[in-house]
């Protein structure tokens, strides 16, 4: 009795010094942590650190995380989420030591905390449980300054690490960046059609202009002021050779640059036309070609991308079945880079007579597609698509050529290149400036950051916002993820070399490879056999109209006949029917038997493993004793 009262006594110290010890560990080493994950998912990346460092001292930045903890135990997979969320946010207190406060809330229903979080205006989840759930970020600076991330978006899992660095970055600035637009198309005057008739600014001119101050360049300039820290170049034609050698010494000494160049502008309109057929026979292409060729990407001329694949329905007739029109591809998330910041959260995308981008990299430059067509895309010429964009049934009765897969838009990076090793071209009445020479690069000083697109019409309203009548008022909504997009872009050049140089991060959720090859097999097998049944009944189909069309010379025969192929049907498709039950089934067996492996695994395996290597550094120490 007493070995007993023993023993429990001795389990209950245990117990307690074990509290004890996780307590005080968790207080003395909270400084401390061993990121132990294959992709350092709570290990900052250089480019936060150096952003952290680069706060003043004076800089007090407050994060405050409201996260739903009790209210989403309910939720497992937003509970998982948040409590990383809350892991990598506690690294940034650490890194700023001291520039940084992270205050965390649970905004639960009916609290003073779920009132803050809907004054900072964050966007709640809505459980099954019929209560809101937030996971979302207000930071704030010491003059009271406020960023904002509404939820953390769960398809940007990759990119926590560049929302919460971006709206960092962004609270320390003190004023608006500078982005230079040099364009031949009027942005501030597009037609809006229908019972708004009128000319207005593109909707992407005036959000672009929310984000930064836009300074239009006049296409004569000789040098690029330098405090623009973007270049837009859209449509670009006809540029004189000195702006050219303005904007390769621009890149070259650090420039970010967003290109759009276009093989067919709808919105090209020309000014000077003298008659209607002028206007339509005026070029409406763009490239800057003999720039971007030496660094790696280059426009198709006098060509567009065909995609039947991806092809927009379109409607020829009232009342009458949407006609896909093969040049203009409706890009899904397939389609585009789900490793770049710019791209990954894009699903809806439409491009009017997009362009074909070559690309041919140089060693030291990288050149990385952030949009592409599918592998059924062919190139369309302009005698296809020049007078009215194109005939839609014409285009796609005649759909043939070299189909492949086409790049719409790319990322270039690396030390450039000059396009003039000679220096900078002079006009016959000059002479040489010594200043000019020695100001000249002939290599960028750093990464180049250019982003090209193969289109202009995208952007604007009639393929990309929904006008539509609000309580009198005209009112406009996103149509696709087009001017998200062209926004993402921005933003992103825009970033500083810190911000950019954050890269996608691994997922937390770490989903079973094996069980996902299981299910990618079974689900193949299962198609094979579908089509198969289907196989098998077109040829019977096929049988049957033969049958039918020898005439009614046996009636009773060939309906004898008809009932033996229509037995036979009916018995091709049980057997395959089974054949795919049996296939359902074994995938199921599967699931279940890799399923208790690992109960078996994480249950008695591993505990005895530890147990044992437990016993053996006791026996160990014990006998060095």
């Amino acid at each position: 009795m007493k070995k007993s009262l023993l023993s429990i006594s001795g389990i209950v110290v245990l117990a307690v010094i074990l509290i004890l010890v996780n307590s005080i560990a968790s207080k003395v080493f909270s400084s401390f942590s061993l990121d132990l994950t294959a992709d350092g998912l709570y290990t900052l990346s250089k480019g936060s650190k150096s952003i952290i460092g680069s706060l003043p001292e004076s800089e007090q930045v407050t994060l405050r995380y409201f996260f739903s903890s009790t209210d989403s135990a309910m939720e497992p997979t937003i509970q998982f989420y948040g409590r990383n969320v809350l892991d990598l946010l506690k690294q940034y207190e650490r890194q700023a030591k001291g520039k940084i406060k992270l205050e965390v809330y649970d905004p639960r229903p009916d609290t003073e905390e779920e009132e803050w979080a809907q004054r900072y205006g964050l966007e709640p989840f809505v459980s099954g449980q019929d209560f809101p759930i937030y996971l979302g970020l207000v930071a704030s600076s010491k003059d009271a300054r406020e960023e904002v991330i509404p939820a953390f978006d769960f398809a940007r899992e990759r990119f926590l690490e560049y929302d919460i660095s971006r709206i960092l970055t962004m609270l320390v600035q003190r004023k608006k960046p500078v982005v230079g637009v040099l364009t031949t198309v009027k942005l501030e005057a597009a037609p809006v059609v229908g019972q708004y008739m009128g000319l207005t600014p593109w909707v992407v001119s005036t959000q672009l202009s929310q984000m930064a101050d836009i300074k239009f360049l006049t296409g004569k300039e000789e040098t690029i002021d330098p405090t623009i820290q973007l270049l837009i170049i859209i449509h670009p034609k006809e540029m004189p050779t000195k702006l050219s050698y303005a904007i390769d010494q621009y890149v070259l000494r650090g420039g970010s640059m967003l290109v759009l160049v276009d093989p067919y502008a709808e919105h090209d309109i020309p000014v000077n036309a003298e008659n209607a057929f002028d206007g339509m026979t005026a070029p409406r292409s763009s490239d800057m070609n003999n720039l971007l060729s030496k660094w790696g990407v280059a426009l198709t001329k006098g060509n567009v991308v065909g995609d039947l694949t991806l092809a927009t329905r379109v409607n020829l007739m009232r009342g009458g079945a949407p006609v896909p029109f093969v040049l203009w591809p409706s890009i899904k998330n397939v389609n585009v880079d789900q490793m770049d910041v710019t791209t990954s959260a894009l699903n809806n995308l439409v491009f009017p007579w997009i362009g074909n981008l070559e690309i041919n990299a140089p060693d030291n430059i990288t050149v990385t597609p952030l949009i592409k067509s599918s592998e059924n895309a062919i190139l369309v010429p302009e005698g296809n698509y020049r007078f009215e964009g194109g005939n839609v049934e014409s285009l796609l009765a005649n759909y043939k050529g070299d189909r492949a897969q086409r790049v719409l838009a790319a990322r270039v990076r690396g030390k450039l290149p000059t396009n003039f090793p000679n220096g900078k071209p002079k006009d016959a009445r000059e002479e040489s400036n010594a200043l000019d020479d020695k100001m000249h690069l002939q290599e960028g000083q750093n990464e180049a950051n250019i982003v090209v697109i193969a289109d202009l019409d995208f952007l604007n309203d009639k393929y990309a916002i929904n006008y539509f009548n609000f309580l009198g008022k005209q009112a406009a909504s996103l149509k696709n993820d087009n001017i998200n997009f062209f926004l993402n872009v921005v933003e992103n050049l825009l970033g500083s070399s810190d911000l950019i140089s954050i890269r996608s991060r691994g997922r937390f959720t770490r989903p079973f490879t094996v069980v996902q090859d299981m299910e990618e097999g079974a689900r193949q097998q299962l198609k094979n056999k579908e089509e198969e049944l289907n196989a098998s009944l077109t040829e019977a189909n096929q049988r049957l109209q033969e049958l039918q069309g020898e005439g009614a010379e046996n009636s009773k025969l060939l309906s004898k006949q008809i009932i033996q192929e229509i037995n036979n049907v009916k018995m091709e498709r049980q057997a395959i029917m089974r054949q795919i039950r049996e296939v359902r089934r074994q995938f199921r067996e599967g699931i279940e038997g890799l399923g208790n492996v690992l109960f078996v695994i994480n249950t008695f395996v591993v505990p005895l493993l530890l147990i044992i290597v437990g016993v053996v550094i006791v026996d160990r120490r014990r006998r060095q004793k």
